[in-house]
């Protein structure tokens, strides 16, 4: 099939002609090449292999470009907020704040519209799942929640901050999922931890996005007990941010990654 005349699958209306549009949030996956010189990262092959990479996976003519200009300002937004808690002078300051869920530090952010933060979320599990790329081959939502996560983002996407807040004040349902975000208590060095999207089983889907680690539930059985607490998809409050110890983030991250890389 001829990937330049096929459709947008976002809107299903304009032809999917964005070019380079990377699969997850290029802030995100920054830090992976930032001590190398020459800059790079190394991708694990579908197959195995290793192979040297410049970039975060990109993919062609899956989506528009005006679809691409509506993630555009999502991450943007995020991007900004997000990033201001890896700066020291910005913490216990008026963009954030510190709790404790049981025995789990936290913090939340005090700018950031959780409206709009959900959307991101949404953009990033949505895009990795309808995309072509091998990359990403072990992750993959059920149809019916690929349908409801492509149908919210198409409804509020938007082409500047502006309209997407006009368009918000009549957000009133969010899907029926649960998400949580955890992070290391302090910036780590890299290699700590990595770029990995995993499906548990069809209603748990895990992404390891570097300096964030995003577990993402369609179905409320599969949470953990305690943990429902973390839940960022709301429609109201602060975004909250679970921190994780060094050691126990390290740990986590290897586990995960030795898994990953197991063959039969």
């Amino acid at each position: 099939m001829d990937k330049t005349k096929s459709t947008c699958k976002l809107c299903f209306e304009r032809a999917a002609n964005q070019k380079n549009s990377h699969i997850i949030p290029k802030f995100l996956g920054e830090r992976l090449f930032v001590e190398t010189k020459p800059r790079h990262s190394l991708l694990f092959t579908s197959d195995g292999k290793l192979r040297k990479v410049q970039d975060t996976p990109k993919e062609d003519n899956i989506i528009c470009q005006e679809c691409e200009k509506g993630f555009n300002v999502y991450e943007t937004y995020c991007a900004l907020r997000l990033k201001r808690y890896n700066d020291l002078s910005y913490r216990n300051s008026k963009y954030f704040g510190n709790l404790k869920i049981g025995t789990i530090d936290c913090y939340y952010s005090k700018d950031l519209d959780i409206k709009i933060f959900n959307l991101f979320i949404y953009s990033i599990v949505w895009r990795a799942s309808a995309c072509e790329s091998d990359v990403f081959e072990n992750f993959k939502l059920l149809s019916e929640d690929e349908e409801e996560l492509r149908s919210i983002l198409k409804k509020y996407s938007s082409l500047n901050l502006s309209e997407l807040d006009s368009k918000l004040k009549f957000c009133k349902e969010l899907p029926s999922h649960y998400h949580f975000v955890m992070q290391a208590e302090k910036k780590l060095k890299t290699p700590n931890s990595g770029l990995y999207l995993k499906t548990i089983n069809e209603n748990f889907h895990h992404l390891g996005l570097v300096d964030y680690s995003l577990f993402y539930f369609t179905d409320k059985k599969e949470i953990s007990p305690g943990f429902e607490a973390f839940n960022n998809n709301r429609l109201e409050g602060n975004v909250m941010v679970a921190l994780l110890p060094e050691n126990i983030w390290r740990d986590t991250n290897l586990n995960i990654m030795q898994a990953l890389l197991k063959r039969p």
